[in-house]
Order: C-alpha cells, then sequence, then structure tokens
C-alpha cells in the first residue's frame, strides 16, 4: 500500500492485508479507510488493518496448525474458537520479497 516511516525513523512497508489473506474476495475499494498499522518486530512489514480489537495467547494445543503449505503459504495455522488466523512471519517474508503483490 505504501510506506510509512514509525517513531524510531525507520520506514515499513504496508502490506494490504486483505489482498494477502482474501485475494479471491478482495475489494479495491476496502483499502482506503484502513486506520492502522500493525508492525512486526525485526521486519520490514506491517499489516494494514481496519481495527484492532485485542491480542491473545495461545497454548499449541488450541491451534490447528497447517501441514501443507502449497497454498497460502503464510498461513501457520488457525485457532476456529477466536476465527483467527495466525501468520506464518517467514514465510511472508518471502512471499513479499518476491511477490507481484508490492508495487516497486
Amino acid at each position: 500500500l505504501g510506506l510509512l516511516t514509525v517513531t524510531s525513523g525507520e520506514t515499513i512497508r504496508v502490506l494490504d492485508t486483505a489482498k494477502l489473506v482474501m485475494p479471491e474476495r478482495y475489494n479495491e475499494n476496502s483499502a482506503k479507510d484502513l486506520k492502522y498499522v500493525i508492525g512486526v518486530h525485526g521486519s520490514s512489514w506491517g499489516f494494514g488493518c481496519h481495527e484492532i480489537v485485542g491480542s491473545a495467547t495461545f497454548e499449541s494445543g488450541d491451534i490447528k496448525w497447517r501441514k501443507n503449505k502449497a497454498q497460502r503459504p503464510w498461513l501457520a495455522g488457525t485457532v476456529i474458537e477466536y476465527m483467527c488466523a495466525l501468520i506464518d512471519l517467514q514465510a511472508t517474508n518471502a512471499l513479499m520479497e518476491s511477490s507481484s503483490l508490492i508495487k516497486r
């Protein structure tokens, strides 16, 4: 989506999270209303989002881990109870570095 300079003076690239997570259902207009960026320590990427509801801590047994990462390699697992996806940051970084999603 663009670049954001954070308080430390670093510049991070902001991902359109919806385009990454559900490209088949992506609506170009949704990016216009993004209000927040979730940065990841040690990464040059941030995830654009509409709202931040909170955070949660999970036990490994709560997570349905993915075994086959042929499709959606960024998806590490899911927690059905919270209807959330766990993102594999290393896979996401590799995907973004080689992706046509990036406007250069």
